[in-house]
């Protein structure tokens, strides 16, 4: 049981800091409104203009790896990562694997719980919607409020959020009613709870994969410090950032990976972090960044291309390399008047009619759909490429696994459509399935990446790749 005076025990010192073309499928016969009858990979928003089709795709070369010079050391290791794992109206348990909870008082002091290992404390909003409070979690005791409150393990232990364990220390506030979560922890420990999660717990043959997983993982974070701006994190622990699970993700394969490329990033001819994207399976070919994100900058280590000679590709023991999704017309008029208001920001119920036909009016250079035309009774709507993942929704819910698709009609009863496909995921930057494949074939690291970010460089973590105000602590 806790109770307010033994929990409140200060302890010395403060907490640590530490091929175009138009196809299409029309669905007649029983639509009888036309006269006859919408991480563990990114759910990425969508794309528009492309390279011309005749453009040849450029291929890649391995990547060096640039010396270590006296005023750049490696500092991934020190680099304070915030993960957003909770931001929803309601309270979490936190607890502690040591039995001892530690935390901040508002003066920064550190104080202890000392916790049965079955109890937790219960964290909420108070009632101004803009504090938190802590309750004991048998009596119910208020004991701390603060707009912050952080909580660690003492004795070698791990905190424990909603039953998952975590390393580091949670950060808990509250905005407007909200309750915001934030892991905060060193980036290669966050690493750990990352990695295994996105490219899978891979045999020790695939661990050049693995590494080279590490390094785009480690890249993608370090561009993405203070992304959100008043939110008090960093990354999303899920499909919006990178997919974090904590200690119960880390994998033996991936830790030696990460120890091995310790400070290890991608860099662009001119020195700065890569947006180094990445996704499960390109299905033989990439596709160039400015084809799925018009608006994101463009870069030659971002450009589409082959993924092997056909028949050869390095991703065909992919299980998603190839695949048929299939719909009623009935269930594809439904998921067209309910996803495409949201992808294309219109106004809820303002996709009306029967759908008539959906049409791939365009491709780009990979073969990917760079824009889809649905046709109701009552209107006409294009969408442009990878936003379609989020309307052709699959049976269970999830996303289209890629745009890069064929359409055909079954005009079987009831009259079904056919979307024929390939890869999974928006096939920008490294396909982690062929990753797989080369490093079963002997490539290491350093080739894999120079083949699926052409031109990039693996270089070291310098102090100027933290965003201002951020040291290597914090």
């Amino acid at each position: 049981m806790i109770d307010r005076p033994r929990l409140l025990r200060a302890r010395s010192g403060t907490g640590r800091r530490g091929a175009a073309g138009v196809c299409g499928v029309a669905l007649a016969l029983a639509l009888s409104a036309c006269g006859g009858g919408t991480p563990r990979y990114t759910s990425d928003p969508a794309a528009g203009s492309e390279r011309p089709p005749t453009e040849e795709p450029r291929r890649g070369t391995p990547t060096p790896v640039s010396p270590l010079t006296r005023d750049e050391r490696a500092i991934g290791g020190d680099v304070l990562v915030r993960v957003g794992i909770h931001c929803a109206p309601g309270d979490v348990e936190v607890g502690s694997t040591a039995g001892v909870l530690l935390f901040e008082d508002p003066a920064g002091r550190l104080l202890a719980a000392e916790l049965p290992a079955t109890e937790t404390v219960r964290v909420e909003c108070d009632g101004d919607g803009d504090t938190v409070r802590a309750r004991s979690g048998i009596r119910g005791d208020v004991v701390q409020r603060a707009p912050t409150l952080r909580f660690e393990s003492a004795a070698d232990g791990r905190v424990v959020v909603a039953g998952r364990e975590l390393r580091g220390r949670i950060a808990v506030s509250a905005r407007a009613g909200s309750l915001f979560v934030a892991n905060e922890l060193p980036l290669e420990d966050y690493l750990r709870g990352v990695v295994p999660r996105e490219i899978g717990r891979r045999p020790a043959a695939e661990r050049e994969a693995v590494a080279a997983q590490a390094i785009a993982a480690r890249t993608y974070t370090m561009r993405r410090l203070d992304q959100y701006g008043s939110l008090p994190f960093d990354v999303f622990g899920d499909v919006r950032d990178q997919v974090y699970e904590g200690v119960g993700g880390e994998d033996a394969v991936a830790d030696e990976a990460i120890r091995e490329t310790l400070g290890l990033v991608l860099a662009d001819d001119r020195g700065r972090l890569l947006e180094a994207y990445y996704s499960s399976t390109c299905g033989g070919v990439r596709s160039d960044i400015e084809a799925v994100w018009p608006w994101r900058e463009s870069h030659e280590a971002l450009r589409g291309g082959p993924d092997g000679p056909p028949g050869a590709e390095w991703c065909r023991s992919s299980p998603h390399f190839r695949w048929t999704e299939t719909w009623t017309a009935k269930r594809l008029n439904e998921l067209v008047r309910e996803n495409v208001p949201a992808v294309l920001t219109l106004p809820p119920g303002s996709v009306r009619g029967t759908l008539k036909s959906v049409r791939v009016l365009r491709r780009g250079p990979s073969g990917r759909a760079a824009e889809i035309e649905y046709c109701t009774t009552e209107g006409t709507w294009v969408v442009p490429g990878d936003r379609n993942r989020w309307i052709l929704r699959r049976p269970d819910g999830g996303i289209l696994r890629s745009v890069q698709i064929e359409l055909e009609s079954d005009p079987s009863e009831p009259p079904r459509i056919v979307a024929h496909g390939a890869g999974n995921g928006h096939g920008v930057g490294m396909c982690q399935h062929g990753a797989m494949g080369r490093a079963r074939a002997g490539q290491d690291f350093r080739r894999i990446l120079g083949d699926y970010y052409p031109g990039a460089e693996v270089r070291r973590l310098r102090g100027s790749d933290l965003p201002a105000g951020r040291s290597g602590a914090s």
